[in-house]
């Protein structure tokens, strides 16, 4: 597991050291604080064999479309200030792997990618190189990503482990294609007891979920919420329980070390936030799975304190942002602090 990481350059984070993750982490603060760029730094920490894939793929899902893959707009926001000539360094501690540091800096261009399209785009800035150094860790190595308005070259995934990634808004058709897969795998290995319990934390109705074809075409989810009624698209069940599904699923399946919540609110009624919580923390104590979660809620807060403190697991670390001018600090809270601050009146979301 994660135990500290420090950030620099990266996204809006120039300067950001932590110390003293714990098992699950609730990341707060105002918006534009870094809450989600620092989760993203620790997925690429986490899984530094893949730090290339988790960079690029993360900043083209959260902006729209860009087609050419070297375009400045899908490269440029990973470094500070669009600084791209000064490079992002993220650094952490692992109880696993030990210490591992990973930095990104803009390279040079090789003569034969510059040479493979220069028929059609013979300007120089639309291609791109980012040399990766790791140091550190079981697999030191320097690689390098090139792009061209043809092709984009990133380095094999070396290593094992992997992570998910709950994004804030609904699953879209791709991110709903990986739930059928990840679901068929669920049911192959006959261990849903636990995703039905979660599930009737939203909704306990439910007896039942399949992975159906009704067109003969693509496999959708459906859910049964009670005996011998038709089965429904798990579409027609309102985002809450899409939601606690999607959470449910990626914390029972694989052997996925770590997994990443943006905006773990979304969706879900104050009144199931601390039952949904319960359920993340005995998973995440029975597999070992580290979790990183962001919240603009102080009933979500509360909630995982509560959950937490009902099971007598000191698991919990809630952690602010704040962020003047160019720099951002952390606060670090565990569960016993949450709860005092809960008594007393304090506000602790920043």
């Amino acid at each position: 597991m994660i135990e500290a990481v420090t950030v620099e350059r990266f996204r809006g984070l120039r300067q950001l050291e932590i110390e003293g993750f714990g098992r699950v982490n609730l990341i707060i603060g105002k918006n534009d604080c870094g809450k989600t760029a620092l989760m993203e730094a620790v997925s690429i920490v986490d899984c530094e064999h893949a730090a290339a894939h988790v960079a690029i793929g993360h900043q083209n899902f959260r902006r729209p479309h860009v087609p050419e893959a070297n375009s400045e707009r899908f490269w440029l926001p990973l470094f500070w200030n669009h600084q791209d000539d000064q490079g992002f360094a993220i650094a952490a501690r692992s109880s696993v792997r030990g210490k591992i540091r990973v930095e990104f800096r803009k390279g040079k261009t090789p003569s034969t990618v510059l040479a493979a399209g220069a028929t059609r785009w013979p300007r120089e800035h639309t291609t791109w190189a980012i040399n990766m150094t790791v140091t550190g860790g079981p697999n030191p190595r320097e690689e390098e990503i090139t792009a061209t308005p043809d092709e984009l070259k990133i380095p094999a995934i070396r290593g094992e482990g992997a992570w998910d990634w709950i994004r804030a808004r609904p699953a879209d058709p791709d991110s709903m294609s990986g739930l059928v897969r990840a679901f068929s795998e669920l049911k192959r290995t006959g261990d849903e007891s636990r995703l039905l319990e979660t599930l009737r934390v939203v909704d306990p109705r439910v007896v039942g979920a399949e992975i159906l074809a009704p067109t003969g075409n693509a496999a959708e989810i459906f859910v049964r919420l009670e005996p011998a009624t038709p089965f429904l698209p798990i579409q027609m069940m309102g985002e809450g329980f899409q939601r606690c599904f999607e959470l449910a699923v990626s914390a029972e399946i694989n052997d996925w070390p770590t997994l990443f919540i943006d905006e773990f609110e979304n969706g879900l009624h104050h009144s199931v936030l601390e039952p949904v919580w319960s359920r993340l923390a005995t998973i995440s104590k029975q597999r070992n799975l580290q979790v990183f979660a962001t919240t603009h809620s102080e009933e979500c807060i509360h909630a995982a304190s509560r959950a937490f403190t009902a099971m007598n697991d000191e698991g919990l670390r809630v952690i602010r942002l704040d962020r003047r001018k160019d720099e951002t600090m952390a606060a670090i809270y565990d569960r016993a602090l949450v709860e005092t601050t809960a008594e007393a009146g304090i506000e602790i979301r920043g």
